[in-house]
């Protein structure tokens, strides 16, 4: 138990596949563009506490899946260039099962 709660705290942020990260800071979190293949997708780097299987801690953004997955990331860089927290939202995991989806991002006032 010790251990859980050590992760907990030492976890830049907090991901559930169906759920809410809570107000989180981005400030050394990895976001990726991958394009190497006709599915182009956004990763965010973080920590999860129930997935959907995947083994690395990161959530996706897909824009062949998602019209405004562009917006989201600029959302994220906004946030992570001013030191702006932001929640995000995931609901279900990606076609492969491996990764949570991201549906919405609030950017903190």
């Amino acid at each position: 138990m010790k251990k859980f709660m050590l992760n907990l705290l030492l976890a830049p942020a907090l991901c559930f596949a169906d759920g809410s990260t809570g107000s989180i800071s981005l400030t050394n979190v990895r976001l990726q563009i991958i394009t190497d293949s006709s599915n182009p997708r956004v990763y965010i780097y973080v920590t999860l506490s129930a997935g959907c299987g995947g083994t690395t801690p990161e959530i996706v953004m897909n824009p062949s899946t998602n019209p405004v997955a562009n917006a989201m990331y600029a959302t994220l860089l906004t946030a992570q260039t001013t030191g702006q927290n932001v929640e995000i939202i995931t609901t279900g995991c990606t076609s492969d099962a491996n990764e949570p989806e991201v549906t919405s991002i609030y950017l903190d006032p």
